[in-house]
């Protein structure tokens, strides 16, 4: 280096395959978990199966994950996920939310639904989309503390009408591919 020149000579570049922060493996052995984004504990994967690029593969049979009680009620809230569904027909499958149908992201045949219920048990919804089981679908479900919003991959799909007061989700677990534990299993990758 002189007279503010720089000069680098015999540059070599390794080209590598990237690891990926959850494993470096290219599967998960049931006993292999994620920390989840609030609390301390550890999530149970064991019914749900991975493929080689470490996406969570949903059987649509029994396959589902409990988050356990994420307390929500009266605050605004985002359900936000990528889905890629092996099948969209035969009614309805659970994608993300509070136990019992009461609050969540379902596939109804080929669409999205949000969904809540308000105190007084009034179904609030928005749905929409057209879903096909080629390709991946960025689903976003907004409460905003007045209405529920339904995104798909970064268009605003729907709103449903005022909320005056959500029903009080605090106390039910929250299910990723179950409402429950017990059926309406999705089936795809979430």
């Amino acid at each position: 280096v002189g007279s503010g020149e720089l000069r680098i000579a015999d540059v070599q570049i390794e080209v590598k395959p990237y690891k990926t922060s959850f494993s470096n493996t290219l599967t998960r052995t049931p006993t292999q978990s994620l920390i989840p984004l609030v609390g301390n504990s550890t999530l149970d994967l064991s019914n749900v199966s991975f493929n080689s690029k470490s996406q969570m593969i949903f059987d649509g049979t029994n396959d589902y994950i409990n988050l356990g009680q994420l307390n929500i009620t009266n605050t605004p809230f985002t359900y936000e996920t990528v889905i890629k569904p092996n099948s969209i027909t035969g009614g309805y499958s659970w994608i993300l939310g509070k136990s019992g149908y009461n609050m969540g992201l379902t596939r109804y045949d080929n669409y999205i639904t949000f969904h809540l219920y308000d105190s007084s048990n009034n179904l609030f919804s928005t749905q929409g989309g057209v879903l096909n089981t080629t390709s991946y679908f960025h689903i976003i479900g907004v409460y905003t503390g007045v209405v529920l919003q339904l995104y798909i991959n970064n268009t605003l799909i729907g709103t449903s009408g005022n909320i005056t007061l959500p029903r009080n989700y605090n106390g039910n677990n929250t299910y990723v591919g179950t409402p429950n534990g017990s059926n309406l299993f999705f089936q795809g990758e979430i």
